[in-house]
């Protein structure tokens, strides 16, 4: 059996270290962040200015007096985007009335590809109440620090993916993190985890 050549062995590994930390990340952020609070003074969120899928800028302050159900993510996302994006609008749905009280809003880790244009698109597909924002990289690298997101492109060429956290946040209406809920957890617990904030 022959050896793999040594850039796929050294992108192979660099892609397994990726996921690994990511992975640990995730672990640690319960454990950190968990839920109703951010111990130590760790804050999680902030404000951000960002362009929204109708081409409006929109801030954070534009969400005061609503509950933010923030997700990261890509429209060339493979997989786990576009399932967090369907867990999340499922879930709006099941809450019926209260949902009034939530805007999810889909924040792109990928704002060379993720136009106004593609956000537009791609949203479409998901919960009529999304805001999907996108921006200039360094804004979108802001809020990213902000939420304590890792956002890491992988590959050459337009093809490339973005391996990237998938945690979904829950914010209060003045913008201060709740809670995180895992992107893939089913709709049914993702709105009782709603539910208990509002």
């Amino acid at each position: 059996m022959s050896a793999l050549p040594k850039t796929t062995l050294a992108r192979t590994v660099v892609a397994v270290t990726l996921v690994l930390s990511l992975a640990i990340l995730g672990m640690l952020g319960w454990r950190l962040f968990g839920e109703g609070g951010v111990p130590g003074g760790i804050a999680v969120g902030g404000p951000f200015a960002l362009t929204d899928q109708s081409g409006k800028l929109r801030s954070d302050q534009d969400f005061r007096g609503q509950h933010m159900l923030v997700f990261f993510g890509y429209t060339n996302c493979p997989g786990p985007c576009p399932t967090a994006l369907n867990n999340m609008t499922l879930a709006l749905n099941e809450l019926g009335n209260a949902a009034d009280k939530v805007t999810p809003i889909f924040i792109s880790v990928d704002p060379s590809r993720d136009t106004v244009a593609a956000m537009h698109d791609y949203i479409a597909s998901f919960h009529p109440r999304f805001v999907a924002l996108t921006g200039p990289q360094p804004e979108i690298e802001k809020v990213m620090r902000e939420y304590r997101v890792i956002g890491e492109p992988e590959g050459s060429g337009e093809g490339y993916t973005v391996m990237h956290s998938t945690s979904i946040f829950l914010m209060d209406g003045e913008g201060r993190y709740l809670t995180h809920i895992p992107s893939d957890a089913a709709p049914a617990d993702i709105a009782a985890g709603i539910k208990r904030y509002l």
